[in-house]
């Protein structure tokens, strides 16, 4: 509500209490719409909220192998993509969400993290931009790993998907701490997580950035 956003991307949609983000939105973004991914990892799903009319959401990579991109297994929280018609575009926004594999300290983690980024760089390069590469698009979520701070045996995630892609490192931070930092405010908060990665045109027209924490809002308290 601080915010008044026109767009919110989800990671970590509880499956068990899926029908509560539409009594969220209900409370307090009433007229939103709203776009649930189908694919999950057994546990928790993304998605999206949008002020504007999404016409079409798709999930890629759900389940789909990582062999090929460096690590023996699958994908299990999926990529996905909402196309959302906002006034004043020519054509459609793409909004992409990501939840790469959490874990700093295990090397098989840092590995399994790097094929998933891996696997997502692959989708926009081959598909998602044989297509659409003159629609304003963007990537946002919890990449789970700190471009700089990286994780024990990191295989730099954040960089290969930021890999002929079109997408853009952007390094928001918080006005009042001045910190771009977005683990926790529940534990240390000393790690960058959560990224949002705009294509060169969203990049172009950025006005203002910043990392909100509800805790920050009256430095007085």
């Amino acid at each position: 509500q601080y915010l008044n956003p026109d767009t919110i991307s989800l990671n970590e949609i509880p499956n068990g209490f899926r029908y509560e983000v539409t009594n969220w939105m209900t409370a307090f973004f009433p007229g939103y719409n709203l776009a649930v991914s189908p694919g999950t990892d057994g546990a928790i799903r993304n998605g999206v909220i949008s002020r504007f009319s999404i016409t079409r959401s798709n999930n890629w990579l759900d389940g789909a192998s990582l062999t090929n991109f460096g690590y023996n297994g699958t994908f299990p929280r999926d990529l996905f993509e909402a196309q959302i018609a906002v006034p004043g575009f020519s054509q459609p926004l793409h909004v992409v969400v990501a939840h790469l594999k959490s874990g700093t300290s295990s090397s098989d983690d840092a590995a399994r993290r790097a094929a998933e980024a891996n696997a997502v760089s692959n989708y926009f390069v081959t598909e998602f931009l044989t297509a659409n590469a003159l629609h304003p698009y963007l990537l946002a979520g919890n990449m789970d790993e700190d471009i700089s701070h990286p994780a024990t045996g990191s295989q730099l995630p954040i960089q290969r998907l930021t890999n002929n892609t079109g997408l853009l490192l952007t390094t928001p931070v918080n006005p009042i701490s001045h910190s771009k930092v977005t683990h926790s405010i529940q534990g240390t908060l000393d790690r960058r997580y959560d990224f949002i990665f705009p294509c060169s045109l969203l990049f172009s027209k950025i006005q203002s950035s910043e990392v909100f924490r509800t805790d920050l809002l009256n430095p007085g308290c």
